[in-house]
């Protein structure tokens, strides 16, 4: 066997599954919980040779190969023979409990092999879960192909999530129709601890705008390119019910003039509402906007005192490579000095403070 022969396979493995999920080699490496150095040597390490699998390796291929072909340890080591062109050779043993010897390097259990399915299986139907709910910002072109291959790797678990979510979404309607009900007769309900009323009534209305919230979301995410100015309105009424992503999406068609006229002052408004909602691409947003002063006065200052945040959480850009997030590029000490001592004095200092102590208390 070719030494290179492992390389190709995990290059042939990274690339059909981040085409296929429609995700960057960042993404693809945070879900199998390495990093993206990690992964970029699995496509130039020709010193493996089959020994020390870690369970990274091991999960990329098993979503490569698909739920119909990996069940077991024998199977995956069936599929790792094959996609090494050694088929031939493992179809001539004789005996079916002898191994290929370029397998003999996976030192795993069965139990092992079923909990990587696991998931992999997760990864998958997280991926399909945000092109059900309307979260994943993609062309209804791209969201098919996402959806046809997934459908594809993972059919009986994309069956079984598609029933369950069924009796979710039937069991949910019902409870609410149920609350509903009986919120309208709430003056006649009694109860020794109207504090425990009060908050079952409270949780009950959150749950509803939470669902109204992600039905405009994914009226917009439908309306996009055919209709800009709907586009908007859902935005605009998902936004005010709180969704997070939708008030980010509002920040940058303000700031691209996508569907609207620009106006980057009012895009300033919905990163900072959406950065302290816990949107990382927000708070780059806005890192971009005090560099260039953009909506907002320019000032370095509070471009790296966002820029040192985006660092702590390893935030990267899609589709852009911004040189200033790499670690090794020095920050100024003496800003991280003057955010200690930082007194604010317009509503803009005020805001960037509010902030980044919020961000603070999410990365300590």
């Amino acid at each position: 066997m070719a030494k290179n022969e492992f390389v190709d396979m995990f290059v042939k493995a990274i690339g059909e599954v981040t085409n296929g999920l429609g995700i960057k080699a960042r993404e693809l490496a945070e879900k199998l919980g390495i990093s993206k150095g990690t992964l970029s040597n699995y496509m130039k390490d020709s010193t493996f040779k089959g020994r020390n699998w870690s369970h990274a390796r091991v999960i990329l291929l098993v979503l490569y190969f698909g739920e119909e072909r990996v069940h077991d340890l024998k199977s995956f080591k069936k599929c790792v023979c094959e996609e090494l062109s050694a088929k031939e050779k493992c179809e001539d043993k004789k005996d079916e409990s002898e191994e290929c010897e370029e397998t003999d390097g996976i030192q795993y259990s069965d139990n092992d092999i079923n909990n990587f399915i696991n998931k992999a299986k997760k990864i998958m139907l997280e991926r399909y879960c945000e092109l059900e709910n309307g979260s994943l910002r993609k062309d209804d072109e791209e969201r098919d192909n996402i959806r046809r291959y997934i459908s594809q790797k993972y059919p009986m678990a994309v069956e079984k999530y598609k029933k369950d979510h069924l009796k979710t979404k039937s069991s949910k309607a019902v409870e609410l129709e149920n609350q509903s009900n009986e919120m309208e007769t709430e003056e006649e309900v009694r109860c020794d601890n109207p504090k425990v009323l009060s908050e079952a009534i409270s949780i009950n209305r959150n749950a509803q705008k939470i669902l109204e919230a992600d039905k405009e979301f994914s009226a917009a995410c439908n309306v996009e390119k055919e209709h800009p100015e709907e586009y908007i309105q859902h935005l605009l009424r998902a936004a005010k019910l709180g969704h997070r992503y939708a008030t980010y999406c509002l920040g940058v068609a303000y700031i691209e003039g996508n569907s609207v006229k620009r106006n980057s002052k009012k895009a300033v408004e919905y990163f900072f509402r959406a950065g302290k909602m816990g949107s990382d691409d927000a708070v780059y947003q806005l890192k971009l906007c005090y560099t260039e002063g953009d909506g907002v006065e320019k000032s370095d200052m509070k471009a790296t005192w966002l820029l040192n945040i985006l660092r702590k959480i390893n935030y990267q850009p899609k589709d852009v490579v911004d040189i200033s997030l790499n670690p090794e590029v020095k920050l100024s000490k003496k800003y991280g000095k003057k955010f200690k001592e930082f007194v604010p004095e317009t509503e803009d200092d005020y805001k960037i403070r509010e902030l980044i102590l919020a961000w603070k208390d999410k990365i300590e």
